[in-house]
C-alpha cells in the first residue's frame, strides 16, 4: 500500500533522488530528501514528531509560528501535529536526512 505524498510533482526532486528512497512504515519515515532550488513544500503536519538533519543547501523553514533559514550542518525538530513547510533558497539543492513523521496530513 502506498503512502500519500505531499510533494507529488517529480520536478521538485533532484534527478538522483526521485522520492522513492524513503523507508516508510506505520511508525516512522527514514530517508534522504533532496529538493531543487526554488521548491516550496506547502504546510502539512504528521501525527508523530520529525527530525531533519541538513547536509546540503539551505531553506527557509517554518515550524508552527517560527521561521528561520537552515543550512548545511543545521537541524530542525518538528513536534507531532505542528504545521511545517519549507522553501528552498539559494542556487543549490536542499538535502536532509529525515527521521520520524509518518503519513503526512494537509494543514
Amino acid at each position: 500500500m502506498s503512502t500519500p505524498r505531499i510533494h507529488e510533482d517529480p520536478k521538485m526532486y533532484c534527478p538522483t533522488t526521485p522520492g522513492a528512497d524513503t523507508v516508510r512504515n506505520d511508525w516512522f519515515n527514514l530517508g534522504v530528501n533532496v529538493y531543487r532550488p526554488g521548491t516550496v513544500a506547502r504546510a502539512h503536519q504528521h501525527d508523530r514528531p520529525q527530525f531533519y538533519a541538513v547536509f546540503a543547501g539551505k531553506a527557509k523553514m517554518t515550524v508552527g509560528q517560527e521561521e528561520k533559514v537552515v543550512a548545511k550542518g543545521g537541524w530542525v525538530f518538528v513536534p507531532a501535529g505542528v504545521d511545517h513547510s519549507h522553501e528552498v533558497v539559494g542556487d543549490e539543492p536542499f538535502a536532509y536526512l529525515l527521521i520520524g513523521g509518518g503519513p503526512p496530513q494537509s494543514a
